[in-house]
């Protein structure tokens, strides 16, 4: 039997890594592989400090950012390469998401966003359920579940329209609520406007 902490190697074609007497990690011809369901991937300032950043495993198909579930979760955050400050007017890099790709007339796979809203009072786990989901079918249709919340302004801070052609958005001082026409301030009618890429029109 391997002592803790210390690699052995079996076959030639297999690499187990064993930590506390059992064989935790494997380097295999798939690459590494965690073989112990309780363990994961983690990072931490130094070898002897607390991990504070970590991969683990949830269930079946299912990677989850930190640590097993706790009485205090703590918020994480996935995020991009910046860009390195000193380096004047330099444009960040892109996020892409991406659904499962089909074949032929097959739809592609959806992009669906799921939280877990309140119910009542008691100490079982809220069930997840759908948001709102980005559609991998022909028209790529965004389906909310809920009321969708766009920003208000007054008239004179609504950003550029020509700058966001086709956007929503609200306004709180319109001074009409005439339907297409163009919004001016000065009023209290609370009411929603479109960019036509010139000007914002209520409707």
């Amino acid at each position: 039997m391997a002592s803790p902490n210390t690699i052995s190697t079996e076959r030639f074609t297999e690499t187990h890594i064993y930590v506390n007497g059992q064989a935790t990690y494997l380097f295999g011809p798939e690459g590494l592989r965690s073989i112990n369901t309780n363990t994961g991937f983690g990072w931490a300032t130094d070898p002897t400090a607390a991990l504070d950043t970590q991969l683990t495993r949830a269930a079946a198909a299912n990677i989850r950012q930190g640590a097993a579930d706790a009485a205090a979760p703590v918020a994480q955050t996935f995020s991009v390469q910046s860009v390195l400050a000193g380096n004047t007017n330099t444009a960040g890099a892109n996020r892409t998401f991406s659904g499962s790709r089909g074949t032929g007339t097959g739809v592609g796979g959806d992009i669906i966003f799921t939280v877990a809203s309140p119910g009542s009072s008691g100490s079982t786990q809220n069930a997840l359920a759908t948001s709102f989901t980005l559609k991998g079918d022909a028209a790529k249709s965004a389906v909310f579940v809920g009321p969708v919340v766009f920003p208000s302004y007054t008239v004179a801070t609504l950003p550029a329209a020509a700058t966001y052609q086709y956007a929503r958005a609200f306004v709180t001082d319109a001074n009409a609520t005439t339907f297409n026409s163009t919004v001016a301030g000065g009023g209290a009618n609370k009411v929603p406007v479109w960019s036509d890429g010139t000007n914002w029109k209520i409707g």
